[in-house]
């Protein structure tokens, strides 16, 4: 965050930059899925990563899953809000704008080679 000014700075900021830059955020920050704080229609898209209560256990595995899953498709992933769990389950929120209904998916994933 300090290469681009960003070290210290509020959620807020940091989540506009990433929407003004068109990139996904990956965060240990649990606050950042508060939908009243951070609602979907401001959400550059999102990755909570596990890891934040001090332990690197399925960090390593969550970041590989970004990665492989995410990184060559982020356009698709802009505007989704996604939790990846020590135990590899990526819970998945979109907002429908149109419906004005949320969607939520739950996926276990193992081990990526």
């Amino acid at each position: 965050m300090d290469d681009v000014g960003l070290l210290g700075r509020s959620e807020k900021e940091i989540l506009t930059f990433a929407w003004r830059e068109q990139r996904i955020l990956l965060t240990h920050n649990l606050e950042f899925l508060d939908d009243s704080r951070f609602p979907f229609r401001h959400n550059p898209g999102l990755v909570v990563l596990p890891g934040a209560t001090g332990t690197a256990l399925g960090l390593a595995d969550a970041i590989n899953g970004v990665l492989a899953l995410i990184g060559p498709y982020f356009k698709a992933y802009r505007g989704y809000k996604i939790r990846i769990t020590e135990d590899g389950i990526w819970t998945i929120r979109s907002f429908n704008t149109k419906e004005g209904t949320h969607h939520e998916i739950s996926v276990k994933f193992g081990k990526m080679k």
